[in-house]
């Protein structure tokens, strides 16, 4: 199946293997200033979810749990 995506053509990926491979080849295309953003934007993640973590585990000290 191929889908259009503004001016180029992808097809739809076949399987886990096929997705993981086009994957990398898409973002290895990036340009370093989007990789970067990227990145940026992923620690952002990982700092609220750890933040959270750290929240829920602090808030049930003390509470018999």
């Amino acid at each position: 199946m191929t889908k259009k995506n503004g001016d180029q053509d992808e097809q739809w990926d076949r399987g886990w293997r096929e997705h993981k491979t086009r994957q990398l080849v898409r973002l290895a295309r990036l340009p370093l200033a989007e990789k970067l953003s990227w990145l940026e934007g992923a620690q952002t993640l990982v700092d609220a979810l750890a933040f959270a973590r750290k929240e829920r585990v602090n808030g049930t000290r003390g509470h018999g749990v």
